[in-house]
């Protein structure tokens, strides 16, 4: 594997006033480091202790690994911090579930906390706020994205990207 070669910008906290200049809209992935503390208030709801007694009760539907949706579970989002999060690693995606795209009125509260990136299409309607919860070896094999902003307020996430025209491409289309 190659060192990370994709371009690193550094956010501006703008003027006057302190305002926000716009992240670019670029035709190739950056990495951009926001201050410390900007979504601090939705990372503190998103501690395991503040979740199971803050929304305990709501539902949650954790789902395998794959480019789409299955092996769905409804659970309260209590037995998932409980009982699925710290289970015994294993690399097999079947074994592994997480959490990601609760659209539901019990977790606007949390998309309401976040706080956008400052750019052009990452207000309003123009984008949609999901929010993700799983232990290691869950979440998403290889897939597609447009545009997308991603934030990672507890723990890391992996990321592998192919630059255009790699011949792995087609494969994982087909995925």
């Amino acid at each position: 594997s190659q060192r990370c070669n994709i371009q690193r910008l550094e956010f501006d906290r703008g003027w006057p006033a302190g305002e926000e200049l716009p992240l670019p809209m670029a035709r190739r992935p950056y990495i951009v480091s926001l201050p410390p503390g900007r979504n601090a208030i939705l990372a503190e709801r998103l501690q395991r202790e503040v979740l199971v007694r803050d929304m305990g009760d709501a539902t949650c539907t954790p789902s395998q690994a794959g480019s789409t949706r299955k092996g769905i579970h409804e659970m309260p989002l209590r037995e998932y911090l409980e009982d699925w999060l710290d289970k015994n690693l294993s690399r097999n995606a079947e074994e592994n579930r997480y959490v990601f795209g609760e659209f539901g009125d019990q977790w606007a509260p949390l998309r309401n906390a976040y706080r956008r990136p400052p750019c052009a299409s990452c207000g309003g309607d123009r984008a949609a706020v999901t929010i993700g919860l799983g232990g290691l070896h869950s979440g998403a094999p290889w897939h597609f994205h447009n545009a997308a902003f991603v934030e990672v307020l507890h723990g890391t996430k992996h990321f592998a990207l192919l630059p255009p025209g790699d011949p792995a491409i087609p494969d994982i289309d087909e995925a």
